[in-house]
C-alpha cells in the first residue's frame, strides 16, 4: 500500500480516501477490521486521525509481508475524461477524480458522500 507516497513519507488524507475500502478489506484480512471501522467512524466526523490511518496501513503493510503476499496497487485517473471533483469536506485533503460528464459523482470514501464538483 506505500506505493502512492514517497518512500518513507507521510500518508495523506488523499492516499486515505482513495484506497480506504482496499484497505478495509486488507484489514479485515489481518485482524483488525474493529480498527479500521473505528477510523471510519472518526472519518465521518472529520476528527483528526490521519496519524491512525497510517498506524493502520503500516500494521496491514507489516502482516502483508508476514503473510508473504498481497499488494494494494495504485488506481489512476481516467485522463480522457472532462468533470474534475475535490473533496467535500473541510478537510480538503487534496484527491482529485476526472469523470465523464454524464457519470454519477464520485464518493468521499472518508466523509461518505458525493465529492464536489470543482469549477461550482
Amino acid at each position: 500500500m506505500g506505493e502512492s507516497r514517497t518512500p518513507g513519507g507521510p500518508l495523506s488524507w488523499a492516499d486515505v480516501c482513495l484506497r480506504k475500502d482496499r484497505l478495509r478489506q486488507r484489514a479485515k484480512e489481518s485482524g483488525l477490521l474493529p480498527a479500521w471501522r473505528e477510523l471510519d467512524r472518526a472519518s465521518r466526523e472529520q476528527r483528526d486521525t490521519l496519524r491512525e490511518w497510517t498506524a493502520l496501513w503500516e500494521a496491514v503493510d507489516a502482516h502483508r509481508v508476514l503473510a508473504g503476499g498481497y499488494v494494494v496497487r495504485t488506481e489512476g485517473e481516467d485522463a480522457a475524461s472532462t468533470v474534475a471533483y475535490g473533496c467535500p469536506t473541510a478537510r480538503e485533503c487534496g484527491r482529485r477524480v476526472i469523470a465523464e460528464p454524464a457519470d454519477p459523482a464520485p464518493e468521499c470514501r472518508l466523509a461518505r458522500q458525493e465529492m464536489a464538483r470543482e469549477g461550482r
